[in-house]
C-alpha cells in the first residue's frame, strides 16, 4: 500500500539513496526470492497454517485468503473449513512483474494456482478483466467468481474548487519502465502545456528514472510540473482538493485495474484516462461515468483534450458509490450463512 516501510522522493538526488541495512541485504533477500517457492512469505504462512490448524480452527469456520502474497492461500490447502473464500488483489503467474518464475518454476506456479483456484468455494477479484482470463484460461464456472472493487477510505466532501487563472491535473499512482512508461502520455501533456501555460501537472507517487529524467529535460514539463508524495490520508486528501483533472496513465496490455480509479471515481473530479489497446481494465470500469475522456494515446485530438479540460475543470459530480461502507455491504451479502 501507500505506506511503504520507508519511501524514495521522486527526484534524482535522493532516488538512488537506499538505507545501508537494506543495501547490504539486498543480494541475500534476492537470492531467497529465486529459490523459494511460491514466494518467499511461505515461511510465514507455514507459521500461521500451523497455528491457526491447532490452536484457532472449529468446525463451522470460514476461511478468507488474501494475495498477494500468493503462499497466503496454502492455509486453504491444508486447512478444512466450511467454506473457503480467496481473495485475489492481482495476477500471479501472468503478473509481468513477477519475474522469478520461469521454466519448470512456472509450470509448478502454474499447477499451484489451478489447484487452488478449482479447491477454493468463492474467488473475489478486483478487476474484471482478470475475473474473465481466471474463468477462461482455467475453465471455471462463473458462479465461483465475484467482483469487488477495492474499497475507497478517504473522505471527499470538500467543496469544489473555485475557479482560478492556473487548472491543475494530477495523476496520482506510480509508474514502471517495464509496464505502466506514461512515455506517450508525457509527449500529449507537454504539447498541452505548449499550448496553455496556464496548466499545471502534479505527479503524486513514486516514478522511474527514464520518467523524472524525461520531465527535468523537457523545458516545457520541467517548469509547470511538481512531484509530490502522500505519506497519509489527510496528505493524500490534500492534494484532491487542488485539482481540477484527474489523470490515469495507460496500463498496455495488463489486465489488472489500477486501485486508484476507485480514489478517481468516488472522487467527483473530471478524469482524463489515457488508454493503448481497447482492452484495457479501466476502460470498462470507466463505463459510463460522467465526466471521463478515455483518450487513445496513438490517435488523439489535442484540441479535443483542450475542450474537455475546459469544459469539466473544477466540476464535482455525483459518481458510483466505491466507499469502504458499499463494499463492506457487498461481503456481508456474500458472507450470509448459506440456505
Amino acid at each position: 500500500n501507500r505506506h511503504g516501510s520507508f519511501t524514495t522522493l521522486p527526484n534524482k538526488t535522493s532516488s538512488s539513496v537506499v538505507p545501508i541495512t537494506i543495501r547490504k541485504n539486498n543480494w541475500f533477500t534476492n537470492l531467497i526470492k529465486k529459490i523459494v517457492f511460491p514466494d518467499y512469505w511461505v515461511f510465514w504462512t507455514i507459521r500461521k497454517v500451523i497455528y491457526y490448524k491447532f490452536f484457532l480452527r472449529q468446525s463451522d469456520d470460514i476461511l478468507i485468503t488474501v494475495s498477494n502474497p500468493f503462499s497466503a492461500h496454502l492455509l486453504g490447502l491444508f486447512v478444512k473449513s466450511k467454506r473457503w473464500i480467496i481473495d485475489i488483489g492481482d495476477l500471479y503467474t501472468s503478473n509481468p512483474h513477477n519475474q522469478i518464475l520461469q521454466g519448470f518454476w512456472k509450470n509448478l506456479a502454474i499447477g499451484y494456482e489451478k489447484t487452488i483456484l478449482c479447491k477454493a468455494d468463492t474467488i473475489i477479484l478486483n478487476s474484471k478483466n482478470v475475473l474473465d482470463y481466471y474463468i477462461k484460461q482455467y475453465s471455471l464456472p462463473k458462479e465461483k467468481f465475484h467482483l469487488i472493487y477495492n474499497a475507497n477510505f478517504l473522505s471527499f466532501d470538500f467543496p469544489p474548487k473555485t475557479n482560478s487563472s492556473q487548472t491543475a491535473l494530477a495523476y496520482f499512482g506510480s509508474t514502471f519502465n517495464s509496464l505502466r512508461t506514461a512515455k506517450e502520455e508525457l509527449i500529449i501533456l507537454q504539447e498541452l502545456i505548449k499550448r496553455n501555460k496556464t496548466y499545471t501537472i502534479y505527479f503524486i507517487g513514486n516514478f522511474h528514472a527514464e520518467f523524472i529524467d524525461f520531465i527535468e529535460s523537457n523545458e516545457f514539463l520541467a517548469k509547470q510540473s511538481q512531484f509530490g508524495i502522500a505519506e497519509t490520508d489527510l496528505q493524500l486528501q490534500s492534494y484532491y482538493r487542488e485539482v481540477d483533472i484527474l489523470l490515469n496513465f495507460s496500463n498496455g496490455t495488463y489486465l489488472g485495474l489500477q486501485s486508484k480509479l476507485v480514489e478517481y471515481v468516488q472522487s467527483g473530479i473530471a478524469i482524463l484516462n489515457f488508454y493503448t489497446t481497447s482492452e484495457e481494465a479501466s476502460l470498462d470500469f470507466l463505463l459510463d461515468i460522467e465526466a471521463t475522456m478515455n483518450c487513445n494515446v496513438n490517435h488523439y485530438s489535442i484540441e479535443s483534450i483542450e475542450l474537455f479540460i475546459d469544459e469539466n475543470k473544477s466540476k464535482s459530480t455525483m459518481r458510483v458509490d466505491h466507499s469502504n461502507t458499499q463494499i463492506a455491504k457487498q461481503w456481508q451479502e456474500l458472507l450470509k450463512p448459506e440456505m
